[in-house]
């Protein structure tokens, strides 16, 4: 598959933060009202990569992508939201970013035309 990513949006101002320590961790380990809200807000989103980070305050923030497919054409289109949210479900930051996938089918032969010359082929 060609991958062409046009609009490519880095989570980068929300993950510099110096003495910040971030660990991976599973969708039920999130906060019950953090979930709950996941669940209401991106029912048709697959959320994964989720990550706790805990600054050297000891702030706790959440955060996590939210992808959701959709297939067409020829392309399959994922449209990805990054989030952070603190642990009361509060959003603190959203980043939208989209990458369109094409599939590597083979070009179609074209059909052959009749034409006057007697053979029923292109030229």
């Amino acid at each position: 598959m060609k991958k062409i990513i046009f609009a490519s949006v880095f989570w980068i101002l929300s993950s510099i933060t110096f003495a910040q320590t971030e660990t991976k961790i599973p969708h039920d380990s999130l906060p019950p009202v953090l979930h709950d809200k996941l669940h209401d807000l991106f029912e048709k989103y697959h959320v994964s990569n989720i990550v706790k980070a805990v600054d050297k305050d000891g702030k706790i923030t959440y955060k996590m992508e939210a992808h959701k497919e959709k297939v067409g054409n020829g392309t399959t289109t994922d449209y990805i939201q990054y989030l952070t949210y603190n642990p009361s479900g509060k959003l603190l930051s959203k980043k939208k970013d989209k990458q369109i996938f094409y599939s590597d089918s083979p070009k179609q032969k074209p059909k052959a035309t009749k034409t006057n010359d007697g053979h029923n082929h292109q030229h």
